[in-house]
């Protein structure tokens, strides 16, 4: 079709040009994915050309060549970094759940890696804790016979 476009599974962005080019081409992609029987959500979907939309989670601005965070994902980092710091101990879960947020949004914030280096060195060190195993679980005793024999 010679459009330039982008597909994620679930998520897709169109571009192009100008307006007129941006209005066509969305509408012989629409007919196209209809076409081979897939089903287009028409309340998650954009068919008016914008300079500011959100794909892959992100907001994409193509007039500021920038992408941002939205709102809603700023706020959670936002919690639970505050509700980190007032708690005197944590779960490994609520730290992982902080530096995947982090992680998640070095698309859009500059040097974010660095903001949860040593978070995520905490959470490495506590994942690498001993672990005690029941000794009468079967399973563990017949482990090292299936790995030996064919």
């Amino acid at each position: 079709m010679g459009i330039d476009s982008y597909f994620y599974i679930d998520d897709s962005l169109l571009q192009a040009e100008n307006f007129d080019l941006a209005v066509q081409n969305t509408e012989k992609v629409k007919t196209f994915i209809e076409s081979v029987g897939f089903d287009i959500n028409i309340e998650k979907s954009v068919f008016i050309p914008t300079n500011r939309i959100i794909f892959l989670g992100y907001i994409i601005d193509s007039v500021l060549f920038k992408v941002f965070l939205p709102e809603e994902k700023v706020r959670k980092i936002i919690e639970l970094s505050n509700k980190m710091l007032k708690a005197h101990k944590v779960s490994i879960r609520s730290l992982a759940q902080l530096t995947g947020l982090y992680s998640s949004a070095h698309y859009a914030v500059q040097y974010a890696h660095l903001f949860h280096r040593y978070l995520d060195l905490d959470k490495t060190q506590a994942l690498h804790g001993s672990v005690f195993l029941p000794q009468n679980t079967t399973e563990y005793h017949r482990t090292p016979q299936n790995t030996t024999e064919h």
